[in-house]
């Protein structure tokens, strides 16, 4: 087993989802992992549960030796991780057709409860028992730094339950 480096370096994996063969997401992570990166970085809304599905499974055999980050606050519909080759044909309709295109993009929701729900979804996709760190995924407004505020408490019970290290 080689040594892996500080986990101050990492792997975005947050365009994933736009790699169409399976094989080929694999290279790209077994590829950053072979290198030496011991930490990879996802969120639920990279690929509407996609990139987490695909780094749990990429990533399952070396759960030990890397640290996962992943977030929450950006809804998502978890179509990618359910029907992955779907996936890829409902993005180019929605993107040729469709006038609202990225819109669900616009919307946050930073609750404890939204904090419970997404993390409990990621820790399956990932299938792990825990991740390392986990993110708000991008506030954007001064309402979203209450929320913020409002969801330590809950985040803080997460952490005492050893959901996020």
């Amino acid at each position: 087993m080689k040594p892996r480096p500080p986990q101050s370096i990492g792997f975005g994996l947050g365009r994933l989802h736009h790699v169409i063969s399976r094989k080929q997401r694999e290279r790209i992570v077994l590829g950053a992992y072979d290198a030496g990166i011991a930490h990879f970085d996802v969120a639920p809304a990279y690929g509407d549960g996609l990139c987490e599905a695909e780094a749990g499974r990429i990533l399952k055999p070396h759960r030990s030796l890397v640290s996962l980050a992943t977030k929450f606050g950006i809804p998502c519909t978890n179509s990618g991780e359910r029907h992955r080759w779907l996936y890829f044909a409902q993005k180019g309709l929605r993107k040729a057709f469709s006038r609202n295109y990225g819109s669900e993009y616009s919307h946050r929701d930073f609750s404890g409860d939204a904090a419970i729900h997404n993390l409990e979804n990621s820790l399956r996709r990932l299938s792990t028992d825990y991740v390392d760190y986990l993110f708000f995924h991008e506030p954007r407004h001064a309402q979203d730094c209450s929320d913020v505020r409002r969801a330590l408490e809950t985040m803080e019970r997460l952490k005492e339950q050893g959901k996020v290290l």
